[in-house]
Parts: structure tokens; C-alpha cells; sequence
């Protein structure tokens, strides 16, 4: 027992210095604490969101439905509270470092951060669709649901990629406006 606890509390540890490496560097500094939250609390979404992916793919490949269907109501229900999360704090975010809208439509940075807003409202579109639509479905039509369930996972996946790579180029590439 103290063997998997001590490997718990060094996870713990690893996953605490990643999020520390991301709110003491680069554009969170820029307003000091509250930039830095926001990060927090974005990234905290973020991983919850990417993190589900393995293992919905892992319940999908499983002949046992009845777990994918809990699990995935389970998550649909938290999905709303992360999600406004990440949302929330990615906007006030964008809003803090762009200084004004003009800066969206007008500078490099706020270009690339419209195409990752769309990009963003696809995956949110994709998650409303799964959640609404999708999972309910897996109690009737299982055998259908999961297939597109599994197709659903692979978009989001992409969707993801590509908001990662467009956060990479905000983040190394581009100067703040």
C-alpha cells in the first residue's frame, strides 16, 4: 500500500509542476495572479476534456456497454461544469491579454485566436451533440451509438490537435497585440 500511495503522491507532484510550468512563464505573467488563475482554471478544464479521450476509446472496445453508458452519463453531467469553466476563463483570458476587440480581428495573435475559437465551438458543438443526442441513445441503439460514439472521439481528437497547435503559435510564435 505505501508503494501505491508514494507512486500516487509523486503523479500528484508531476501533474502540480506541469501546471506550475505553465502559470509562471510567458503570457500569464501578464496581469499577474488573476492571468495566472485563469490559466489554472483553463488548463484544469483542458485536461479534463483531452484526458477522456483514452479512456472513452477504451470503453468503446469493450464488449461490457453497461459501464461505457454510466460512465459516459456520469461525465456528461460533470462535462457541463468543466466546460463552463474553461470557457469562462479562457474568454476573460483572451479579453485581459487582447486589451480590446479591435485586437481580435486586427493583429496576428487575434487572428489565430479566431480560427482557435472556431475550432472551439466545433468541439463544443460535437460535445452538445454526444451529450444530447449520442449518449442518450446508448441505452436503445447500442450497436450504432457505439460506432459513431467511436468516430465522435477520433473528431474530437483532431478538433483537439489543432486548437493545441494554433495554442503552441499563440504561445511561442506570435507577439501579444
Amino acid at each position: 500500500k505505501s508503494n501505491k500511495f508514494f507512486f500516487k503522491m509523486m503523479q500528484l507532484f508531476g501533474f502540480a509542476l506541469i501546471f506550475l510550468s505553465f502559470v509562471t512563464v510567458g503570457h500569464s505573467l501578464k496581469n499577474g495572479l488573476i492571468t495566472q488563475v485563469l490559466v489554472l482554471l483553463h488548463l484544469i478544464g483542458v485536461s479534463f476534456w483531452i484526458g477522456s479521450f483514452i479512456p472513452f476509446s477504451y470503453l468503446c472496445n469493450l464488449d461490457n456497454f453497461k459501464e461505457l453508458k454510466i460512465i459516459a452519463n456520469r461525465f456528461s453531467k460533470y462535462a457541463i461544469g468543466y466546460v463552463f469553466l474553461l470557457i469562462t476563463a479562457g474568454i476573460v483570458y483572451s479579453i485581459i491579454l487582447l486589451g480590446n476587440i479591435s485586437s481580435l480581428f486586427f493583429t496576428a495573435y487575434g487572428n489565430i485566436l479566431c480560427f482557435k475559437i472556431i475550432i472551439v465551438s466545433c468541439l463544443l458543438l460535437i460535445g452538445a451533440l454526444n451529450k444530447f443526442f449520442l449518449v442518450p441513445k446508448l441505452k436503445s441503439e447500442y450497436e450504432n451509438s457505439i460506432k459513431k460514439l467511436k468516430k465522435s472521439i477520433l473528431v474530437e481528437k483532431i478538433f483537439s490537435l489543432l486548437i493545441l497547435s494554433f495554442t503552441t503559435i499563440l504561445t511561442t510564435s506570435v507577439n501579444l497585440p
